[in-house]
């Protein structure tokens, strides 16, 4: 089973919250920074929890955590 792919811009103070909110709700989502000056994350989601992953990015884009988020196809594939 191979993940969904998704990429977001995050709000370079508030990185550690996103994190947080990942593992404190069943670690939805496997996450780690690709660019560090740009304030790039990736995450790897598997395709069950798809929909609670974007029920999270949808508050952290109303709180400004996570300015944009785009999913791509998975480079890993």
């Amino acid at each position: 089973m191979y993940s969904e792919y998704y990429q977001a811009k995050v709000d370079q103070k508030r990185t550690w919250f996103l994190s947080a909110c990942l593992r404190a709700e069943e670690n939805v989502a496997l996450s780690r920074a690709v660019d560090d000056e740009k304030n790039v994350f990736e995450f790897f989601v598997p395709k069950d929890q798809e929909s609670d992953f974007l029920k999270i990015m949808q508050v952290l884009q109303d709180k400004e955590i996570v300015k944009t988020l785009e999913k791509k196809p998975n480079r890993f594939i």
